[in-house]
């Protein structure tokens, strides 16, 4: 990578606790952000989570590797590992990231004619990950970077038609999310040609750009779960009106068949009463006739 900087060791050694430090802080804010949507994961078995767990688990290892922390602290003595590792946990979060924007964004719901685009370019990441230890490195971080831009700007144009076109917000974080990200990508670029100073911010402007960027995504889900319950909880609702309405209908039921006992029974009476009025008045008439004849 260009361009080099050569310094005494005095200020290298300076310099590279606070780099470290810097990198210890992103890498921990997105440890914290995948295990809380690991553990919502666990507690609602929603998929989401765990593609949101998956893109950050890759998009870290990519950047520590990249960086050359993983090679460091992870995988020190596997020096092959570590040349093909950038691809594989590229590939990595590539998975996670499309499947999450396939499902985030409705993708299958809502454009189902770009849905087998998003399953393509997952079963290529997925398969460029065995392929990566048999290719060059040069053919296969070609085709990873290829298919990434190609994928994220499909992303992002699906993302855009459906914030014009629809009221879910789903939609808007994404785009939101992306927008603060290559808002900060484009100043880490400005950065590295010399348009605007070397900060430690604009240093580490990607991963600025990143954590936000997954913080934001992290409230869209929250967001969406909130959704989800509410809508959940008006089913209940409804079913529970719709219980209480047959029940009352039951009730009804059961008190219109007691009437219907009782009248019955109360008809049964007066037919017997009858009856037995129309044997008495027959009996008198007897009675009648044998004292007229007598």
């Amino acid at each position: 990578q260009v361009p080099l900087t050569l310094m005494p060791e005095e200020v290298f050694n300076r310099q590279a606790p606070k780099r470290s430090l810097l990198m210890g802080m992103y890498l921990g804010i997105v440890l914290i952000m995948v295990l809380y949507n690991f553990f919502i994961y666990t507690s609602t078995r929603e998929r989401l989570f765990l593609l949101y767990v998956i893109y950050g688990v890759g998009w870290g290892l990519l950047q520590a590797t990249t960086r050359g922390y993983s090679y460091q602290y992870l995988w020190p003595d596997y020096p092959y590992w570590n040349s093909v590792a950038t691809v594989v946990t590229g590939s990595f979060a590539g998975i996670g990231m499309f499947g999450f924007s396939r499902e985030f964004l409705g993708i299958p719901k809502e454009l189902p004619k770009l849905d087998w685009g998003f399953k393509l370019a997952i079963g290529t990441y997925v398969a460029l990950i065995p392929l990566t230890f048999f290719i060059p490195y040069s053919v296969s971080i070609k085709c990873f970077m290829v298919l990434t831009l190609s994928m994220t700007m499909v992303t992002l144009t699906c993302a855009t038609y459906l914030v014009l076109k629809t009221s879910a917000r789903e939609p808007r974080f994404y785009l939101l999310a992306f927008s603060v990200y290559f808002t900060t990508a484009i100043f880490y670029a400005l950065n590295k040609f010399g348009v605007v100073p070397r900060t430690p911010l604009t240093e580490n402007a990607v991963q600025v750009g990143e954590v936000i960027q997954l913080a934001l995504l992290s409230l869209g889900l929250a967001d969406r779960l909130n959704t989800l319950q509410k809508e959940k909880q008006v089913t209940q609702e409804a079913l529970e009106q719709s219980r209480l309405d047959v029940w009352k209908q039951l009730h009804r039921s059961e008190e219109l068949e007691k009437k219907n006992n009782v009248l019955a029974a109360d008809m049964g009476a007066a037919s017997s009463q009858l009856i037995q009025a129309e044997k008495l008045s027959s009996l008198g008439q007897q009675v009648a006739g044998i004292l007229h004849e007598i």
